[in-house]
């Protein structure tokens, strides 16, 4: 991520699930 209100689609991965857990207070995730 690189601006505000930017949305990005990325894979459902352990590893991009840890990244999510470590900045959930800055992110809205939504399961598409």
């Amino acid at each position: 991520l690189r601006k505000r209100h930017q949305t990005v689609v990325v894979a459902d991965t352990p590893e991009n699930r840890g990244l999510v857990r470590t900045a959930r207070h800055l992110l809205a995730v939504v399961e598409s």
